[in-house]
């Protein structure tokens, strides 16, 4: 069994690109899971006691916290988050997986800016998005 060991470490060495081809192979199966978990993260809307955020691309979260959130609107098609400095965060409905549940923690996040509802302390609502 050793023999064939040494034999298959021998045909690495004189096929570079193969065992490049590989070695990249397995490290793409063993941390897919890592690399999907990061992607789903990523799109996820958090309500939490003290503002929203939404994720999006690398170094792109959008964050707001209760007090800097003038409105948010909800339409049939798309949603905003307008700040009081006058930033806007426009969400399209249509192509957001799971877009209902998405325009629903947004109106309850509407209804708690107007003084509404409180979510208890340290509760999170967090939608895929």
């Amino acid at each position: 069994m050793s023999s064939d060991v040494r034999f298959a470490f021998r045909q690495l060495r004189h096929s570079p690109v193969f065992t490049l081809a590989a070695i990249l192979t397995l490290a793409v199966g063993l941390l897919h899971g890592r690399i999907t978990a990061y992607a789903a993260k990523r799109q996820v809307l958090c309500v939490t006691e003290n503002g929203l955020s939404v994720g999006g691309r690398f170094f792109r979260r959008f964050t707001a916290m209760w007090a800097d959130i003038d409105r948010i609107d909800i339409a049939d098609k798309s949603a905003a988050i307008v700040m009081r400095d006058g930033r806007t965060q426009t969400f399209d409905l249509i192509d957001i997986r799971h877009g209902n549940d998405v325009t629903r923690a947004l109106a309850r996040a509407r209804t708690r800016l107007d003084g509404g509802t409180r979510t208890p302390a340290g509760v999170a609502e967090q939608i895929q998005t």
